[in-house]
């Protein structure tokens, strides 16, 4: 296999992130993990962040970061993404009411495409991150192919989370293989 470099995402560790930031990087370094996914950065500053990927050896791959963050800080959130390194910000949730179906959906459309916009404006592209409940069938579709359906794939690509797709009854295989061209995590 050669050599094959592994990530971890931040949110498994993150009562030890709260705890102790440093020192649950510098242990997710130790146990084998050359890449990253924060969810979380604890008070720390983008420049700290940095500094102790650096100082450690890790690289962040991705965030995941809820996308109204964007819509109130705009260029500043997407400069914090850029300093600590990360290439994609993941969306890691959005409630059951604000999906397909919703009186505001196309507002909630709008504002996804406007941050997605911002993101890739920094290089940095956004991604959906899904769970079991937006495998809800309307109209013969799954909730979640609404989502990508609407929004451009150069604005708005899939972090597929095969564990919630199985668990929605859904063949993880046959779902990576329907967005294949879009995912790029």
């Amino acid at each position: 296999m050669g050599n094959l470099k592994i990530g971890l995402q931040l949110y498994s560790v993150r009562d030890d992130m709260a705890q102790d930031m440093y020192a649950a990087l510098k242990k997710v370094k130790e146990i084998g993990y050359d890449y990253v996914e924060f969810a979380g950065y604890f008070d720390h500053s983008a420049e700290e962040v940095r500094s102790m990927l650096d100082e450690i050896g890790l690289t962040c791959v991705s965030v995941h970061q809820a996308y109204n963050l964007f819509l109130e800080e705009g260029q500043k959130a997407a400069d914090y993404l850029k300093t600590i390194g990360a290439d994609y910000a993941a969306i890691p949730w959005m409630a059951a009411e604000d999906h397909k179906g919703c009186d505001h959906y196309d507002n909630v459309i709008a504002d996804i495409t406007k941050v997605g916009r911002l993101l890739k404006d920094n290089g940095i592209q956004l991604l959906y991150h899904n769970h079991d409940f937006e495998f809800v069938t309307l109209c013969d579709q799954y909730g979640l192919d609404f989502l990508y359906a609407a929004v451009a794939q150069d604005i708005l690509c899939a972090q597929p989370d095969t564990c919630w797709i199985h668990y929605a009854g859904v063949d993880p295989c046959a779902y990576l293989k329907k967005y294949a061209g879009r995912c790029p995590v």
